[in-house]
């Protein structure tokens, strides 16, 4: 027997005894998480006791809901006001709201019986107490058959189904940075307070009043708004449901805005903390925060996060398994819209039949870039189901929704580490953290002790890095790319009238075509003026808010520890001094820091982050790179529904996931639009013109399976980039649905999937 042959077989064997264990554990486990009793009778009479003091206290708080002052009361609407809009835009969901009230009970709790006493409850005990309270992070029962994904991330999983799992907290890398161990934000070295986040962003962040000259050379702005949607799949946090003022209180930490500033004339941004929330072992100090929805790369901004929410955006009546949506009213011919958000009461409606759509996520109308996003993948789930449905007409509705998500889901998370990762991160730091995925094998390498839940620092910091990539305007173009207009972005936010079909605008395939050809910037301390002067203003040259200073305020409230921390944790040499910056900042980048700051241990994540130089071939520094690489690995490793995994029942058959690797996002947007002819077949890069050179390839599906991407100095050598035609060309390959067929037939290993990797 060939070594091949010795080494299939050897993986057959692994992946059966895997396989069973996979069928077996989540019921085992789930089990066994329920049956943890507290056994000890003295520790079951104390329980009773406080048991009867959170009931106690519930009562009190319910009777003094609203009469503690503005800390106590609820958001009160102003329509299009910039902090009502920065609320809407930061939804927070009842379930948030609930959790909240929790940690208020068990807080009122604590100061009767003492944090000591509290703490020396044994597991089972802190777990029947949080509960009590309102609060119970754990599943007590797994679904039968976990051929598919539970819309909250719950029993992903088998030995810890939580992990991942919506409405749990952030997970910490390195311990809160709190002033006093418990929530009040962190303080300078000295002792003193940090420099006011404003004051830091005068500081240190150059506002562009226009799109400034550093973009970074041949990748596109999708790139930007791809990530703002990425970033909504993967994490939101949960504010504070109360009206703020310039008064510090326990729910707001407002962001003091200098007396000489020379825009802002308000005394200071209303700041509302993020709710606190028990950790998963119910323990109310340090201060937690909480993810509303799930950290997997499961299309959640799509097909929401509660099977409740899910079964809401579904159109059941016509038994295909497809997504609510609507006709576009102002179009004859073309793909259906977002179904209108009648509950959204800050959109800027295009007409009474054209709102603000409704998504499996609330931030969707933020900009038209995001929800023209939201709206390609709704039209690609629906053409994907409606094709299923032919194929397979004994199919009734749920089969269909399930398949068409399933391959959905597959096709994103391979576009999301195909496409969007590499010229991010470069080919070196793709490599070092697992990510590039293989072009014709199954992965092995699920882990389930690998927790892919999102990091506090990911989302509160290093995510954020986006922000320095967004435009002044967004560039709409015509079918053969010649130049509409640019919309001034800060006229876009909540506004449904941009992606109105009239014409000579053609609505969403306008802007859709401008991302793929405006040009992304460069990660720096640049950033436009509608984001750090007008953000959410009305009008939209008026005052806003500052996302700059929001952005350092939240990672204050969220206890982020300092950069040269985090310097550390990414295995960068700890600085003794801001000189020591210069390894991977500019001479003028670290002056500003100097200047700004007190200490070098006083800098805050957020600009340090965006201020450090892209090492070459990649578009981030060397800290952000570690960070984002790292949360990449553990929401591939850690995913059992990763599409590449090769073992389990929800696993893909080969034949699909050889169609399921042919999948672009020129392709998606191919089969999604109305009326782009032609377009590069890598969008996230600038399109080549000209004559492509003798033997240069032209597809971006065989180039990525032939090469690690980007090179050294972030170019694809031997890589044309021309504009093709989006129908019928090879360039562009079709997603072929027969493998889907009930009774397929599979591929052999002799057809290209025998080679596993571990990544």
């Amino acid at each position: 027997m060939s070594s091949r042959k010795q080494a299939n077989l050897l993986n057959e064997r692994i992946s059966l005894v895997c396989l069973v264990f996979l069928w077996i554990s989540p019921v085992v486990f789930a089990t066994n998480y329920g049956a943890d009793l507290v056994k000890d009778d003295n520790e079951r009479l104390f329980l009773r006791d406080v048991e009867s003091h959170i009931l106690e206290t519930e009562r009190w708080l319910h009777e003094q809901a609203g009469q503690d002052g503005t800390d106590g009361e609820l958001f009160e609407r102003s329509r299009r006001d910039p902090h009502d809009l920065l609320m809407q835009f930061g939804f927070t969901h009842m379930m948030s709201d609930r959790m909240a009230n929790a940690v208020r009970v068990l807080k009122n709790v604590s100061s009767t019986y003492s944090e000591r006493t509290l703490s020396e409850l044994s597991g089972p005990a802190k777990r029947e107490l949080c509960s009590a309270a309102g609060v119970d992070y754990t599943v007590s029962d797994c679904p039968s058959t976990s051929i598919y994904r539970t819309h909250n991330g719950a029993c992903n999983n088998p030995l810890n189904v939580n992990w991942g799992k919506a409405f749990t907290p952030f997970v910490r890398q390195l311990p809160a940075a709190y002033a006093d161990a418990l929530d009040n934000p962190r303080l300078a070295k000295s002792g003193e307070a940090l420099p006011p986040p404003r004051l830091v962003c005068l500081g240190t962040i150059k506002d562009a009043e226009k799109d400034h000259d550093n973009s970074a050379d041949h990748w596109t702005l999708l790139s930007m708004h791809f990530g703002q949607f990425l970033d909504h799949d993967v994490d939101h946090s949960a504010l504070e449901n109360v009206n703020c003022t310039c008064e510090i209180t326990p729910k707001c930490l407002p962001i003091m805005i200098p007396s000489n500033d020379s825009f802002f004339t308000a005394h200071c941004f209303k700041f509302q903390r993020s709710v606190a929330v028990p950790d998963e072992d119910c323990n109310t100090s340090p201060r937690q925060q909480l993810n509303q929805i799930t950290s997997f790369l499961d299309l959640s901004q799509v097909y929401g996060n509660s099977e409740t929410q899910g079964k809401s955006l579904r159109d059941l009546s016509k038994g295909k398994g497809l997504l609510l949506s609507i006709d576009d009213p102002n179009s004859d011919v073309g793909h259906e819209l977002l179904p209108n958000d009648e509950e959204h009461k800050d959109c800027i409606i295009a007409s009474p039949q054209l709102k603000c759509g409704r998504t499996g996520d609330a931030r969707a109308a933020e900009q038209p870039g995001l929800a023209s996003l939201h709206t390609v993948l709704l039209r690609q789930h629906n053409r994907i189901a409606e094709k299923l449905s032919i194929l397979n007409p004994g199919w009734n509705d749920e089969k269909l929704y399930q398949e068409a998500r399933a391959v959905c889901i597959a096709m994103w998370q391979h576009i999301v580490y195909n496409e969007y990762l590499p010229p991010l991160l470069g080919s070196k730091n793709m490599a070092k953290h697992g990510l590039q995925v293989h072009p014709t094998s199954y992965l092995f390498g699920y882990d389930p002790h690998v927790n892919p839940s999102i990091s506090n620092v990911f989302a509160t910091a290093a995510f954020r890095m986006g922000h320095s990539q967004i435009p002044t305007t967004l560039l709409k173009l015509d079918r053969d790319y010649a130049e509409i207009e640019h919309v001034k972005l800060d006229e876009t936010f909540f506004n449904a009238t941009h992606l109105v079909t009239s014409p000579g605008h053609s609505g969403m395939d306008a802007f859709l075509r401008g991302m793929i050809v405006q040009k992304l910037l460069t990660i720096d301390l640049l950033l436009t003026a509608p984001i750090t002067k007008h953000l959410f203003a009305d009008p939209e040259d008026g005052q806003g808010l500052d996302l700059a200073a929001l952005n350092i305020q939240r990672g204050r409230d969220h206890s982020i520890a300092d950069y040269n921390a985090w310097r550390k944790y990414c295995k960068l040499p700890e600085a003794g001094s801001f000189d020591d910056l210069l390894d991977v900042m500019s001479e003028a980048t670290v002056s500003v820091f100097r200047k700004t700051y007190e200490s070098v241990n006083d800098i805050d994540l957020f600009p340090a982050l965006i201020g450090e130089t892209p090492e070459r071939g990649q578009l981030v520094g060397a800290t952000l790179a570690c960070l984002i690489g790292e949360q990449f690995h553990r929401l591939k490793f850690g995913d059992r529904f990763w599409y590449e995994n090769g073992l389990g029942e929800q696993a893909f058959k080969k034949a699909q996931l050889l169609e399921i690797r042919k999948v672009t996002m020129a392709r998606v947007l191919c089969d999604t639009t109305n009326d782009v002819p032609t377009i590069q077949p890598y969008v996230f890069r600038v399109a080549d013109t000209g004559t492509p050179p003798e033997n240069a390839i032209k597809s971006f599906y065989t180039y990525s399976r032939e090469n690690h991407f980007p090179g050294d100095a972030g170019d694809m050598p031997g890589f044309f980039n021309g504009r093709v035609s989006c129908q019928g060309d090879d360039n562009i390959p079709e997603l072929n649905l027969e493998p889907w067929t009930e009774g397929y037939v599979d591929v052999t290993e002799d057809d290209g999937l025998d080679v596993p990797f571990g990544g």
